[in-house]
């Protein structure tokens, strides 16, 4: 999944940046030959080597920088991944009050806003952040929640402290949000229709400029564009080079952009790309892959360690 974005493509590699069995398969494969299914750390992969270069050593003064920054990038990690095992531990051992673990890793406590159980704001919106809220254990008991992930380098922990049970609103004071949601609901529903008759006009073989003047949308021609470092949003070019082209490199389809917005895209061409092996484009790009590499690697380290190890938690003195 790392490196869907870039058509697969690692870009060059050593076997120390690779599992074992990874780097066992690539070392030993011919160039242009695809081998057979490899189990690695992070999943099942189907390999091919396009292009091999010898190894070279580079002057430290050519590479201090890039030295640095991993160097900070993994003692940023470790720091990240320490901390968490702080917060998860004071949280568990003081499950009635979140002030014990703040103070401990010298953490300020936010309060939010009143929400139920379909969310609210910030924090609050996240489905995990929600469900662990609610959970009879943290709503009933006034416990500590679990560590909640919020991305690679983010927990969270939540107590609550306040409760109410729902109640029916007069239809005065829940008139002005019941007529937002209608508004909403219509709005989506026209656009989905506008979709679909778009589309199935297009699959006609209408005019894309025509029918979008009839039907009163905004169009846009982007000049060609690749995956990485795109003008467009991402979510559409996700969807572009996820479609499938169809006879003559003319195809359609959907992708929901932020705000509510979606967009229907029609594919005319499709240019392969050439790999340059030059320049500093192409160097930013392999160290940005060599890093996620890394970054994947240790996270499913991580992973194996708790799904290996054997804890069990006595409750019987909480």
């Amino acid at each position: 999944q790392g490196s869907a974005r870039t058509g697969g493509s690692l870009g060059y590699v050593t076997k120390s940046e690779l599992s074992k069995p990874v780097a066992q398969a690539v070392f030993t494969l011919p160039l242009d030959h695809i081998s057979a299914p490899v189990v690695g750390q992070t999943g099942v992969h189907l390999l091919e080597v396009s292009a091999e270069r010898a190894a070279e050593v580079t002057p430290f003064a050519a590479v201090k920088d890039q030295l640095t920054d991993m160097v900070l990038r993994e003692r940023a990690r470790k720091r990240i991944y320490h901390l968490s095992e702080r917060l998860r531990n004071a949280a568990f051992e003081h499950p009635r009050s979140l002030g014990p673990a703040a103070h401990k890793l010298g953490l300020t406590l936010h309060e939010s806003v009143w929400f139920g159980r379909k969310g609210g704001t910030g924090v609050a919106s996240l489905p995990g952040v929600v469900k662990a809220v609610f959970s009879p254990k943290v709503l009933a008991g006034r416990r500590n929640t679990h560590a909640i992930p919020l991305g690679e380098d983010a927990l969270l922990v939540a107590h609550v402290v306040a409760h109410q049970k729902a109640r029916t609103e007069s239809l005065a004071v829940a008139r002005p949000a019941i007529v937002q949601q209608l508004q909403q609901k219509l709005a989506a529903d026209q656009m989905k229709r506008k979709e679909a008759l778009l589309l199935s006009e297009l699959k006609k073989g209408a005019s894309l400029k025509v029918v979008v003047r009839q039907m009163g949308l905004k169009l846009v021609v982007p000049a060609p564009f690749e995956a990485v470092a795109p003008s467009l949003p991402q979510p559409l070019v996700e969807a572009v080079f996820q479609a499938k082209p169809s006879v003559g490199y003319r195809t359609s389809g959907t992708a929901i952009l932020s705000r509510g917005r979606e967009a229907v895209f029609v594919l005319r061409k499709v240019t392969m790309g050439q790999v340059k092996s030059t320049g500093a484009r192409y160097t930013k790009l392999e160290q940005s892959l060599t890093s996620d590499a890394g970054i994947e690697s240790y996270l499913a380290y991580i992973k194996s360690l708790r799904q290996k190890a054997h804890i069990h938690i006595s409750t019987g003195s909480l």
